[in-house]
């Protein structure tokens, strides 16, 4: 007897990671900037407004959706500026003997 594969194909959308800068957009149109994320909990820094709010993960995927082309660029922004940052310190600091010129820029 021959032996019956159903394998139904997955329909939907994936429910998208909520992670640290990623961008999200409000019904009505409002964009926040997560900031952190714990286990129950999720800060979130409106657009436009300097104090974070709170608010819990199901909650933020229920009332807000996901804009993925805003979250890659602000998360490349974010490691930009910390690229710059880091170059800034190197700078700052004495050159050493022996120094191999990572003090010189960004490497």
């Amino acid at each position: 007897m021959a032996k019956k594969i159903n394998q139904a194909k997955s329909e939907g959308k994936t429910h998208p990671v909520i992670g640290i800068n990623t961008r999200w957009k409000d019904n009505w149109g409002v964009k926040i900037t997560v900031v952190k994320v714990e286990e129950n909990r999720v800060l979130y820094i409106r657009d436009g407004y300097e104090h974070e709010c709170v608010c819990s993960p199901d909650r933020l995927s229920r009332e807000f959706s996901f804009l993925p082309e805003e979250s890659e660029l602000c998360q490349a922004e974010v490691k930009e500026r910390g690229r710059k940052r880091a170059a800034e310190l190197r700078c700052g600091l004495p050159i050493s003997f022996g120094s191999t010129g990572w003090d010189k820029g960004l490497v």
